[in-house]
């Protein structure tokens, strides 16, 4: 909170090179039901960026035009809650002491804390990652494939904030190596959003894009 009272003072500051392109398409999908970075009609599709963070811009952008101030403050709460996630994830296996100190460590990771009022990716995919690692750990001692169903989902809505991860799936499928019905449901569902991203470039412009 204090990094984003700082950031008050002059809110372009919050702008990135990226920042841009993310503003230009929660206002598109706002104002025209389009995902696209056109500035004017033809609504072209836009298949370069993925739709999780302009998603997260575009109701801010009733509060605010930029919505820099509003999504900076939205982004501090994003951060505290990775924090606390992360501090109940490992409360489990590291005890009270491993996890507050793993709860301190995120909390004050100076990356994260500079990242929170910027217009970027970064805060959100954090607390999406650990969220679904968090439900991953938590799947392993119920024998039920929806706990790993549900961390699978967190981590395609990961792949549509940052699509890196993607391409790390299959280390969080590691926890399920040995349940074959519960890294069915994972994949499956860790798949499913990506898969339905994808799905819409081909029909957008008949090309296999991600």
């Amino acid at each position: 909170l204090a990094v984003w009272a700082c950031a008050c003072i002059d809110p372009q500051r919050a702008l990135r090179p990226d920042s841009y392109d993310y503003l230009r398409l929660a206002e598109n999908v706002l104002r025209h039901g389009a995902f696209s970075l056109q500035a004017a009609p033809p609504w072209v599709p836009d298949t370069f960026r993925t739709p999780g963070y302009p998603l997260l811009l575009a109701p801010l952008k009733f509060v605010e035009e930029p919505p820099l101030l509003a999504l900076g403050l939205v982004q501090c709460f994003l951060g505290a809650w990775t924090a606390a996630l992360a501090w109940r994830w490992t409360r489990s296996w590291a005890g009270p002491r491993g996890a507050a100190l793993a709860a301190l460590i995120l909390a004050l990771d100076p990356v994260a804390v500079l990242h929170a009022p910027l217009a970027l990716t970064e805060t959100l995919h954090l607390l999406l990652v650990t969220a679904a690692a968090a439900l991953a750990w938590s799947a392993l001692r119920d024998p039920r494939p929806s706990g790993a169903a549900a961390s699978g989902l967190l981590w395609g809505l990961a792949a549509l904030t940052r699509p890196i991860s993607i391409y790390l799936t299959l280390l969080l499928a590691g926890f399920w190596r040995r349940d074959r019905k519960a890294l069915a449901a994972f994949l499956a569902a860790a798949y499913l959003l990506p898969g339905l991203w994808v799905a819409r470039n081909l029909g957008a412009t008949g090309h296999l894009e991600f």
